[in-house]
């Protein structure tokens, strides 16, 4: 299109490159020109949620908890659903919304071995902040998954700089044997990546990424997709009142989870102490978040005297 939407008038001004991507970006999802599963499409647009028989040619097996791994019920529960076409998952702080991610990935990596091989594709795991998308190859690194982190070695962790594109021996082969590729969400529709698809695609803390953001990391190929995130939390920050007033401060999680499409909830959370947690557990979540804190605090003490000697 040669002219943004009223929607996106609120991005700034000379992000003019990152205006253009999402324009083109909606417009061709909208008129069918992306190669985007016709049941992300549909969801998308709010056409109706993912019927459940459908959704099972793309799983390419059943998950299973691996051996060794001790993941809490409300865990389990999330990433059995997560092998549908589309799937909504909320974790309120604390609850493990990046390991769930782990699990993932490994589970979309090895049940999509033979389609990465024998074509450009590879599972997207992607978010708005580089901050988000390093945390989940960190976790992602010590298993066997063959990963990439697409980026800007000044915008990455350096303990990722080991499977930074562009940084190994054998240069442009290295995304054709890349089984996870990490980049923010603008990031993967670089011109380093022009022609790479994207059939899995896992985006983090989505409730605080623009919506047009989240159309363009899912415009890649897109047949199974999962959103995480807390629409909670923190939105993403909208300067523009006109825009924000058109919706554009309303995450793709959000608007999803307001339609009805179904979404699965970690509930038990280890960050906090119970007291802590006690007040937002309360009010914003309704007492629906279980409390197994990791955190002790003993009672203070105090000194019989203090000596300023």
């Amino acid at each position: 299109p040669t002219r943004a939407p009223p929607i996106l008038s609120g991005l700034v001004g000379s992000e003019m490159c990152i205006r253009d991507r999402l324009c083109t970006t909606q417009q061709s999802v909208a008129l069918g020109r992306c190669a985007v599963s016709p049941h992300v499409t549909s969801t998308i647009l709010g056409e109706g949620d993912v019927p459940e028989e459908a959704a099972s040619e793309a799983v390419g097996g059943a998950w299973r908890c691996p051996p060794g791994v001790h993941l809490n019920d409300s865990q389990r529960a999330v990433v059995s659903p997560a092998t549908r076409t589309f799937t909504l998952i909320v974790g309120p702080p604390g609850t493990g919304k990046t390991m769930v991610s782990r699990y993932i990935l490994a589970h979309w990596a090895a049940h999509r071995r033979a389609q990465l091989l024998s074509e450009r594709a590879a599972i997207l795991a992607t978010s708005d902040s580089h901050a988000a998308v390093d945390n989940m190859a960190e976790q992602l690194l010590p298993m066997s998954v063959t990963s990439l982190r697409a980026g800007q070695a000044a915008n990455v962790r350096e303990s990722l700089h080991t499977i930074l594109m562009g940084q190994r021996a054998e240069g442009a082969t290295e995304l054709l044997r890349t089984q996870v590729l990490f980049t923010t969400a603008m990031g993967c529709v670089h011109e380093s990546l022009e022609g790479t698809r994207f059939p899995c695609v896992l985006f983090d803390e989505n409730g605080q990424a623009l919506e047009p953001v989240t159309v363009v990391a899912l415009a890649c190929g897109a047949e199974q997709v999962v959103l995480i995130g807390d629409p909670e939390q923190l939105p993403a920050v909208v300067s523009d009142l006109t825009a924000s007033q058109h919706g554009l401060g309303v995450s793709m999680l959000e608007r999803l989870i307001g339609a009805g499409v179904h979404c699965v909830t970690l509930s038990v959370q280890y960050r906090m102490h119970a007291t802590i947690s006690a007040y937002p557990n309360a009010v914003i979540y309704k007492g629906a978040v279980e409390d197994l804190s990791l955190i002790h605090i003993s009672e203070p003490t105090r000194p019989d005297r203090i000596s300023y000697a």
